[in-house]
């Protein structure tokens, strides 16, 4: 399958403030689904059904397209959009395909790189909420996400540069402000990571 690190990445996506406009141009095509994400609660841990499939495990053929993804991602619009749809159509996965990319965003030594892998879990998470029956049930990807995004964040983040560090913030601040998670979650993690940071 590969050892789950990466090569060289090229880009034209390099601050949060590009993928926030591709992020709003998407929204604008979907305005009847943006009406339902700013519902009050939005983002609070539940299950929708007794049939969650976040656990289910990975074949190898899948596991080697997401190596081969996150390998040949960089941060143009339509890489990030392709790996978005490869991951909803692939979203029974979900606890699989995140615990990889935490285990891929680890040794990945590319700092910029991290940062793009990042987006395309945003990118991601943003595409899944709009299908979202109720918005205040968390679904299969984000639920997945959440149990490691403490980590994943650190993943980004550590080493990389002060800039890409507050992209990555932004980003998860972003999430707070569309209600995707709880707030009070997203604090928890942005505080955990930044004090690791600092060593406290």
């Amino acid at each position: 399958i590969g050892d789950w690190s990466s090569d060289v990445c090229s880009s034209d996506l390099k601050d949060v403030e590009s993928y926030q406009a591709a992020q709003r141009e998407d929204e604008d095509e979907d305005e009847g689904a943006e009406g339902a994400e700013g519902a009050e609660g939005a983002g609070t841990v539940g299950i929708e059904s007794e049939e969650r499939t976040i656990d289910r495990k990975m074949p190898p053929t899948v596991e080697a397209a997401l190596f081969a993804l996150l390998t040949s991602l960089n941060g143009s619009k339509d890489a990030i959009k392709a790996g978005t749809s490869w991951i909803a159509e692939n979203s029974q996965y979900s606890a699989p395909i995140v615990s990889r990319i935490l285990s891929f965003l680890q040794k990945d030594g590319e700092a910029i790189h991290r940062l793009f892998v990042f987006y395309l879990l945003s990118d991601a998470l943003h595409f899944l909420f709009r299908q979202r029956n109720d918005p205040s049930v968390l679904d299969d990807f984000a639920a997945a996400l959440l149990v490691h995004l403490s980590a994943i964040l650190l993943a980004v983040v550590q080493g990389n540069t002060e800039t890409n560090t507050e992209y990555a913030f932004k980003v998860v601040q972003l999430w707070s402000k569309k209600n995707i998670y709880e707030a009070s979650a997203l604090t928890e993690v942005e505080n955990t990571v930044r004090n690791t940071l600092t060593g406290e």
